[in-house]
């Protein structure tokens, strides 16, 4: 255990100051450094914390403010009290458990997730842990929804592939002190580890090997561009397009979300494309169908490139070109990273 001087001399090293001005309550913006200082190694299971004459001298707070922030890490488990010694920093407690969290626990039968969660169940067997799926589609409207879970303590860690859970849950999540780790989600915090797709390289590389086949009508058949990750997408198609100096043209841009006509539609108009960049593979499945429904051959007639390859590639007939998306291997490296922070290795 190393003494009250060393770890003030550690932390002295980089002063945080309490913001008076900001509407961040006092005694929760201590706790929030408390909980820094804990998760970078600075304070360590068994080392003792300054006394709250200490604490509110160094952050020029009053004694009541000090001891409300104390007894809400107590509370939570991060320290523990040794009468007449003083307060210390508590091993983690460990639940042997994980979550995943999505939008719709429906998402499980899709390829993508399903095989995301084969990647993130490999590692996490071999640790020794199961995991739970976390799900926000009853509760849109409650960030709290996750949160509870770690205020309770069910689970060690998150792995969270969630477009829809707001900026401000995540942050919650993370300044609790509960190791997380985003997959395909850019982070509302620099220091969040996160697992990303290069979303728009990949759809640019799959527009460019249309483009080089001869095609100048392209369609883009994308997710939502509500989600940040399917908007990047479209960057990727309108760059390709650009460096070939072809025109964009929005009509030739189909979401997933628009009505289930939008895509016979584009095939069915006068100047139609003679290709599409697909999303994934479920879609890419639904666009051949359509086609094929009017009488279009794949690829003679509509060229096909989709963007996954999460199961196409046991397709057999036709053959189509996929942009590989190595699912399950995000998966295991989302719960490496994971693991790195549940076991204090750092990332």
């Amino acid at each position: 255990m190393r003494s009250v001087e060393q770890i003030r001399e550690i932390s002295d090293q980089d002063e945080p100051i309490i913001d008076g001005m900001s509407p961040v309550p006092k005694y929760y913006q201590l706790e929030d450094f408390l909980r820094q200082e804990i998760r970078s190694n600075d304070l360590r299971p068994g080392d003792r914390v300054m006394t709250e004459m200490e604490l509110a001298r160094r952050y020029t707070l009053s004694r009541p403010t000090v001891r409300q922030a104390i007894a809400r890490l107590v509370n939570d488990g991060i320290l523990y009290r040794r009468r007449g010694l003083g307060t210390f920093v508590a091993a983690p407690r460990l639940n042997y458990s994980i979550g995943i969290g999505l939008y719709d626990i429906n998402y499980l039968s899709k390829p993508f997730f399903s095989q995301l969660a084969v990647g993130i169940g490999k590692v996490a067997n071999i640790q020794g842990y199961h995991f739970h799926i976390l799900s926000t589609n009853l509760a849109e409207d409650n960030p709290q929804l996750y949160t509870h879970a770690v205020e309770k303590k069910k689970i060690d860690g998150l792995i969270v592939f969630d477009q829809r859970l707001d900026a401000e849950a995540i942050l919650r999540i993370w300044r609790a002190g509960l190791p997380l780790v985003l997959v395909r989600r850019r982070p509302p915090d620099e220091a969040i580890p996160s697992v990303q797709v290069d979303e728009a390289g990949g759809t640019f590389a799959a527009v460019e090997r249309l483009i080089g086949l001869g095609h100048r009508r392209i369609m883009l058949v994308a997710g939502t561009l509500r989600f940040p990750n399917d908007r990047l997408k479209l960057e990727g198609y309108r760059q390709a397009l650009a460096k070939h100096g072809l025109e964009y043209d929005p009509e030739l841009v189909v979401e997933r979300w628009e009505d289930k006509g939008a895509v016979e539609r584009r095939l069915r108009g006068e100047n139609r494309p003679t290709a599409a960049a697909v999303n994934d593979d479920m879609i890419t499945l639904d666009v051949i169908k359509t086609a094929r429904e009017l009488g279009l051959r794949i690829p003679e007639d509509l060229a096909v490139v989709s963007f996954g390859d999460y199961m196409l590639h046991s397709f057999g007939e036709p053959a189509l070109t996929t942009m590989r998306v190595p699912v399950e291997e995000i998966g295991e490296a989302a719960a490496d990273m994971l693991f790195g922070q549940i076991h204090g290795d750092g990332l």
